[in-house]
């Protein structure tokens, strides 16, 4: 049974949508879930098979922040003391965020009202352990985030060591033609890349060398390999 607490819109979302299923606060937009529904379960999902836990991550961007939900993954569970960097573009989802997911209050991490490919393009100082790449308007994502100079500059803000996840959805037809086209943009962009199929969706994984010589080379990897569809 759901309960729908707020109902908003925005130049961005033509709905957003906070409700209460089964006792739990949840955020959507039109089409998806936004936060701490299934898009929750892919992350944790995917955080598990990647050993994320065991990475100790230090500091983490998540581009696409929505109500929060893989902000608090990590804050809670998967990269305790980690500081944290929330990029969201969209200001209705971030008073949201704030209002009823308190996401403001969450120890060492900063909100920031930016859309994503203009972030990256001016943030040029690498030293992210963690870039998640999750820039959903609605169930598309944008154009601009599809972009090999987008990819590639999303790969320059990682530390040596560092690993990259970029989250697309792999439900339908047309969603796995899209994401399997991506996957070939993704892996010729930053050479060898792993593709995990988890729940709905599919997530792509880059990491980058722990060599200190990989610094000389933001889309060096690991060496991780892996299939999409």
């Amino acid at each position: 049974e759901q309960q729908i607490l707020e109902r908003r819109s925005s130049a961005i979302n033509p709905l957003l949508e906070v409700a209460v299923v089964n006792g739990r606060k949840i955020l959507n937009g039109a089409n998806v879930n936004y936060s701490y529904g299934s898009l929750q379960r892919v992350f944790e999902q995917a955080f598990v098979e990647l050993d994320l836990r065991a990475r100790g991550i230090r500091s983490a961007l998540l581009l696409g922040g929505g109500g929060g939900s893989v902000v608090r993954l990590l804050a809670d569970d998967y990269a305790p003391g980690a500081s944290i960097t929330a990029v969201e573009i969209d200001p209705v989802v971030l008073d949201l965020a704030r209002t009823h997911f308190e996401l403001d209050q969450v120890p060492g991490t900063m909100l920031v009202e930016a859309d994503a490919a203009e972030y990256v393009a001016e943030k040029r100082e690498p030293g992210f352990d963690l870039v998640i790449v999750d820039v959903f308007v609605d169930d598309e994502i944008p154009p601009a985030c599809q972009t090999p100079v987008f990819v590639r500059r999303c790969a320059r803000l990682l530390a040596p060591g560092g690993m990259m996840v970029y989250n697309r959805l792999y439900h339908t037809h047309e969603r796995r033609a899209e994401s399997d086209a991506f996957t070939q943009v993704f892996r010729s962009t930053l050479g060898v890349a792993r593709a995990l199929e988890v729940r709905t969706n599919l997530v792509l994984i880059h990491e980058r060398l722990a060599e200190r010589n990989a610094e000389s080379d933001p889309s060096a990897t690991s060496g991780a390999s892996g299939a999409a569809g």
